[in-house]
């Protein structure tokens, strides 16, 4: 995305109400994209906790808040917090699926949700999750 992002970051850092947006918001600068949403998820140390759960969940739908109000029609997600933060993958996937599906329903909002992933495994975690209605 280029330098700008973090110099924006930096930016905002000094504002007074940083801590209490859940979401911050830079340009997409050098990426194909309007916007990047940075968002503070939860790091996993040892067993996977519910308020970990509920945090990740809680970054998904602050995220797609924040795009309402910025009246996007599109948003891509990454796999949030998984890898380096160890988020265990599957729960991370079930998650971001169920989490913005019931959003999408409260919020009669139409956007385009977008799940990029990096590897095939969470690949075949989304498309499980995403095109059958068993899981």
């Amino acid at each position: 995305g280029g330098f700008e992002i973090r110099n924006e970051l930096r930016a905002l850092k000094s504002q007074k109400d940083y801590a209490q947006q859940p979401v911050k918001v830079t340009k997409g600068y050098n990426l194909p994209c309007k916007f990047i949403f940075h968002v503070a998820g939860p790091q996993v140390f040892g067993k996977l906790t519910e308020q970990n759960k509920q945090d990740l969940a809680y970054c998904y739908t602050n995220a797609l808040d924040k795009a309402k109000q910025l009246n996007l029609d599109s948003i891509a997600f990454c796999c949030i917090f998984t890898g380096l933060y160890a988020f265990p993958n599957d729960q991370a996937c079930k998650i971001a699926v169920d989490t913005t599906r019931v959003w999408q329903q409260a919020n009669k909002y139409n956007i385009k949700i977008i799940f990029d992933v990096f590897k095939d495994q969470d690949r075949g975690l989304y498309e499980q999750r995403l095109f059958n209605t068993h899981c």
